[in-house]
């Protein structure tokens, strides 16, 4: 990614792309699927949010709302 562009801006541009050059893809998913092909996601935050997902289907509801906010709150320093 770019200084000061978002990965929308970025994958609405990959759409322009593919749309001046031709027909290239028939469905959203197709054009989707090319985007992720070239922009992998990364591997580790990937397997993070697998962990998290299967956690939480395990029954761990993690931190409340309130109970992050203190936390968070605590180890910034903030009131």
């Amino acid at each position: 990614m770019s200084a000061g562009t978002t990965e929308l801006e970025e994958f609405h541009q990959f759409l322009g792309d593919c749309l001046r050059r031709g027909p290239e893809f028939t469905t959203a998913e197709e054009a989707l699927e090319a985007w992720r092909a070239e922009h992998p996601v990364d591997d580790d935050a990937t397997a993070d949010l697998e962990a998290a997902l299967a956690e939480l289907r395990s029954g761990d509801a993690g931190l409340s709302l309130d109970e992050f906010n203190q936390r968070f709150r605590a180890r910034h320093g903030l009131s």
